[in-house]
């Protein structure tokens, strides 16, 4: 996969997951407290997939969405410890990870 591919792809990820957020907050408004999970597993897999496909061994495609907010929280990352903001950057740690065989 190159890395414009990959870049639609977690674009992809990004929009279905406002999707669900958006639906979440709609229920929410209707059933204080409802949470609808439809969807969670299809991203979970799809997640997974999109990681095996560039051999990201670290897990980064998954931390970069759930924990670094897409790129909004802008935490650092990789041996350089270098700012992870978009997805050319987690392209690039994703890069680095493999060469220095992680």
């Amino acid at each position: 996969m190159d890395k414009k591919r990959f870049a639609e792809c977690i674009n992809d990820i990004k929009a279905f997951n406002s999707e669900l957020d958006s639906l979440n907050d709609h229920l929410n408004a209707i059933a204080p407290g409802a949470v609808c999970k439809i969807g969670f597993s299809f991203l979970d897999s799809y997640t997974r997939l999109l990681s095996e496909s560039v051999g990201d061994g670290d897990d980064w495609v998954s931390w970069f969405m759930w924990e670094n907010g897409f790129g909004k929280k802008r935490f650092e990352a990789g041996f350089n410890r270098k700012k992870i903001k978009t997805v050319d950057d987690l392209w690039n740690l994703i890069q680095e990870s493999k060469k220095n065989g992680n």
